[in-house]
């Protein structure tokens, strides 16, 4: 739930406006696909949204601010700031960026550290993964699934397929996590190989979008 005060919920409009148009405009004048292909246009994006959310912030809490003046008293007092989860907005110009850094960083480190499982398998590794990406005859609609090695050879390994597939990738993550996948039925019979590079080129490519090790 989103909280904010005064104009605070301007904030991730700005962001993902900004965004947005970074996108179209880049795309625009370099190419289609652009944009989704390279980091740098990425980072200008979110750069000019940190920008524009700091001048807001500094125009609508420093700048223009209101005042109340209470004439008999002679006190004054400054109206209420804006604010987005009780942070006034200028902060978010910060925020923003470094917890996308950090977001990203991690990403990272979890995409080296499933490498690492792809290169140096064990039984019972499951990827999860794209299923259409290795079998053209799966539809769109339904087609994310769970692929369980069942056998380690020196340049790949043989896997079976689970007996279920999914609308998103959410579907696959819940099936995991409620231990659906324990079952003896749950998974196909027949094995097959599959070898180590197309495995990392399903990774890099985000075809295979996780991969589960059980510790």
């Amino acid at each position: 739930m989103m909280i904010w005060r005064r104009k605070g919920w301007l904030i991730p409009v700005i962001f993902f406006v900004m965004l947005i148009v970074t996108q179209v405009t880049i795309n625009f004048v370099m190419g289609d696909e652009y944009y989704q292909l390279h980091e740098w246009p990425k980072g200008m994006a979110v750069g000019l949204a940190a920008t524009l959310i700091a001048i807001f912030g500094y125009l609508v809490n420093y700048k223009y601010r209101e005042i109340f003046v209470d004439e008999e008293a002679g006190t004054s007092k400054k109206a209420s700031s804006h604010t987005l989860f009780f942070i006034p907005v200028e902060y978010w110009a910060i925020i923003i960026p470094v917890f996308l850094i950090w977001m990203n960083n991690y990403s990272e480190q979890k995409d080296l550290e499933e490498l690492a499982y792809i290169n140096a398998p064990e039984i019972n590794d499951m990827y999860l993964i794209d299923i259409t990406r290795t079998r053209t005859e799966m539809k769109d609609d339904y087609k994310y699934g769970i692929f369980k090695v069942v056998n380690v050879q020196s340049d790949g390994v043989d896997i079976v397929e689970g007996g279920y597939v999914f609308e998103s990738k959410k579907g696959v993550r819940k099936e995991v996590k409620k231990s659906k996948i324990n079952g003896e039925d749950y998974f196909d019979k027949e094995s097959y190989f599959m070898d180590t590079q197309s495995l990392i080129t399903l990774k890099n490519n985000g075809d295979i979008f996780k991969v589960r090790r059980s510790l």
